[in-house]
């Protein structure tokens, strides 16, 4: 799998790399290679799209099925309907959601925030031997910890006001 989104990201440089020689064609030749760089284009970014929606799904799959069901075996009857009912979701989302800058924002507010301010100082409490708040450092990772908090909730806030209105 890996060979072929190697593949498609070299395909997607050399279409967006070829063009750049239209400068010194004619203008007919230019314009083939207008049409032919978006047509590529365009189906370079749809092949990359469909070989990588199951590798972003697959973790999602996985884990609603150990949320719902534990360390059950492998099984066909269940794997199916997880799987259509998350294919189905995303669908919903992207008919619904007329801008996917309001999901990039959700998404940014739910899950950059965490993972840049909070996580960080969750990790350095579980790890330091130093427990107390008696430590500057200890006192400053609390202070991002809490700031890191007040950005997600006021971005999460802000980012469900965008889809509201």
């Amino acid at each position: 799998m890996t060979f072929l989104f190697s593949l498609f990201a070299l395909v997607d440089i050399a279409w967006t790399v070829w063009p750049l020689g239209s400068a010194l064609a004619t203008a007919n030749e230019s314009r083939n290679r207008c049409v032919a760089f978006c047509t590529g284009r365009v189906a370079a970014v749809a092949i990359e799209i469909t070989l990588g929606f199951p590798m972003s799904a697959h973790p999602c799959i996985n884990t609603l099925d150990a949320v719902l069901f534990g360390n059950r075996p492998f099984s066909w009857k269940r794997k199916i309907p997880e799987t259509l009912a998350m294919c189905g979701l995303a669908l919903l989302v992207a008919i619904l959601v007329p801008n996917v800058s309001d999901i990039f924002s959700l998404t940014g507010a739910l899950a950059s925030t965490p993972i840049c301010f909070i996580l960080p100082v969750i990790f350095l409490f579980k790890l330091s031997p130093n427990r107390g708040l008696k430590n500057l450092e200890n006192a400053a990772a609390l202070a991002l910890f809490l700031i890191g908090l007040i950005i997600m909730v006021v971005s999460t806030v802000i980012s469900v006001q965008n889809l509201i209105v």
